[in-house]
């Protein structure tokens, strides 16, 4: 939708100043320049309420079977108009590691809300959709548009909900309605390390379907909001590897997070392995490192 606001943008903007003749010398440049925003801005208010209306109808109790849905379409495009507006370039590499014709569990560092966002759309053929703590749930509006998307609320503070929500993901890759990402460092990564320790129980995703693992890795999301209003940003995301079921059979959860996590360390940090920091663990990650 970005591209077609800003070509009706561009015909509006022609429009009013050929109508009024706003454009009579070369000093009334600027007055086209100013209003091209203004409409632009325009259609992504628009474009806003809409979405916001439409969200209205989308049950928030109704589990979503069919990923192919008007509700994630709309989030789809709303993603894509968001990251152009903060003027993000994606760049994808490794996609040809992905499992052809498979659902598989998607884990990832986290550096910015940003994050499942970028990979959504980026594997929007691939119906990949993400655990997500409850707060994003609700949201007013994204809400509703985030669980009919096929995203899971995850209640951290609460253990029963969370094993419920960790079954229904696996529900999810087992019944072939969508494949399943996590960030399981458990939140935003806003400190100076690489990689915060992670959660192992996230991992009971993939020991109880047998998904192949997609280790992936997103570096600069964290500076599209810091740098968007002065210029584009570079952002990648490289899929790593892909761990096959076979690979990671009769290994407990915590050997699986050490492994991927490892994984993850040595592509971000260029080192080679270092022991992985586990839940709990209090000692200086920096001198780890």
């Amino acid at each position: 939708m970005y591209y077609v606001y800003i070509i009706l943008s561009l015909v509006g903007d022609l429009v009013i100043t050929m109508e009024h003749r706003l454009l009579e010398t070369f000093e009334d440049l600027w007055v086209p320049m100013f209003i091209y925003p203004l409409i632009f801005a325009g259609f992504v208010l628009l474009h806003v309420i809409v979405v916001a209306f439409i969200s209205l109808f989308a049950d928030k109790n109704k589990r979503w079977i069919k990923l192919d849905n008007i509700y994630r379409r709309l989030t789809l495009e709303t993603i894509d108009l968001y990251l152009h507006i903060m003027r993000s370039k994606i760049h994808i590499k490794g996609e040809e590691k992905l499992p052809e014709g498979k659902r598989f569990f998607f884990v990832g560092n986290h550096r910015s809300i940003f994050d499942p966002m970028i990979a959504m759309l980026s594997f929007k053929e691939l119906d990949l959709a993400f655990v997500s703590k409850k707060e994003n749930i609700e949201i007013p509006f994204g809400g509703r548009l985030m669980l009919a998307s096929g995203c899971i609320p995850l209640d951290r503070d609460n253990n029963r909900s969370a094993v419920k929500s960790i079954k229904e993901a696996s529900s999810r890759i087992s019944e072939d309605i969508s494949s399943i990402g996590i960030y399981p460092e458990g939140g935003i990564n806003k400190t100076e390390e690489l990689l915060l320790p992670f959660h192992s129980g996230s991992f009971k995703i993939a020991t109880k379907t047998g998904a192949p693992i997609v280790i992936a890795a997103v570096r600069n999301s964290d500076t599209l909001c810091r740098r968007f209003l002065f210029t584009s940003t570079d952002v990648y995301l490289d899929i790593i590897r892909v761990i096959q079921p076979e690979e990671y059979r009769g290994m407990t959860t915590q050997e699986l997070s050490n492994t991927v996590w490892n994984e993850m360390y040595v592509f971000l940090s260029g080192k080679n392995y270092i022991s992985p920091v586990t839940e709990g663990d209090t000692e200086d990650r920096k001198a780890a490192c």
